[in-house]
C-alpha cells in the first residue's frame, strides 16, 4: 500500500477511535478500507457502523465489498434491503448472474428498469441475460436502443457483436467483434464514486 493511502487511514483511525459513536467517520474508515483493497478489513468496519445505525450507504458498502471477495449471497441478502438505492438492485442483477442465476437477475434488472427506463446498467444487464437464454434479438433490441440515444462504450459495441453472432448475422457481428473483449463500463453508482 502506497505511503499516502497508509497515512490516509491512519488519520482516519484516529478520528475514529477519538469518536467511537460517529457513523459517518466510521464509514469514511471503512470507504478507505475497501478503497484500498482491505475488503475483510472493510467488512468488519461497515458491519460496526450498522450496530450503530441503520446507514444505507454503509450497507450497500458492505455488500460490495462481500461482492468483490465473492460472497454473493451475502452482497445480495445486504443489497436487497435497499430499495431506494438503484444501484444496489441492478448490482444484484450483476451478482446473480455471476452464480448462474439468470432468471434471478433478469427480475432484478427488470425491477431497476421499472423504476428508471434510462438505467443503462439494468438494461445492458437485461441483455446479458438475454444472450445467457438465447434470446439474441431481444438483447439487440435493448442494446441498439442505448446506442440510438447516444450510447457508445467498447463493451456495449462488444455486446451487440455477440448478440448478433448468436442471432446468426455474421457480417454485422464481424464488424462489431473486432479487436479485444473490453470489460464495461464504470456505471453510475454515486455511493461507491464517494470512495
Amino acid at each position: 500500500m502506497a505511503a499516502e493511502a497508509s497515512a490516509a487511514i491512519k488519520a482516519q483511525q484516529l478520528k475514529a477511535s477519538s469518536r467511537p459513536d460517529d457513523g459517518q467517520i466510521w464509514r469514511e474508515l471503512g470507504m478507505l478500507y475497501q478503497a484500498h483493497g482491505l475488503m475483510e478489513t472493510a467488512i468488519i468496519v461497515y458491519d460496526y457502523v450498522g450496530s450503530m445505525s441503520n446507514d444505507s450507504q454503509a450497507i450497500y458498502l458492505q455488500a460490495t465489498a462481500n461482492a468483490r471477495l465473492g460472497n454473493y449471497d451475502e452482497a445480495i441478502e445486504l443489497a436487497s434491503q435497499l430499495a431506494d438505492y438503484l444501484p444496489a438492485t441492478w448490482k444484484q442483477g450483476f451478482w446473480l448472474m455471476d452464480q448462474g442465476r439468470v432468471a434471478d437477475a433478469a427480475t432484478k434488472f427488470q425491477e431497476a428498469i421499472e423504476r428508471d427506463p434510462s438505467a443503462v446498467a439494468a438494461i445492458v444487464g437485461l441483455a446479458r441475460v438475454h444472450i445467457a437464454q438465447n434470446e439474441p434479438e431481444l438483447a439487440i433490441l435493448l442494446l441498439q436502443d442505448i446506442r440510438n440515444r447516444g450510447g457508445s462504450h467498447p463493451y456495449l459495441t462488444f455486446l451487440l457483436g455477440t448478440a448478433h453472432q448468436r442471432a446468426g448475422h455474421q457480417s454485422i457481428a464481424s464488424t462489431l467483434l473486432v479487436g479485444t473483449m473490453p470489460g464495461p463500463p464504470k456505471w453510475d453508482d454515486p455511493w461507491s464514486d464517494q470512495m
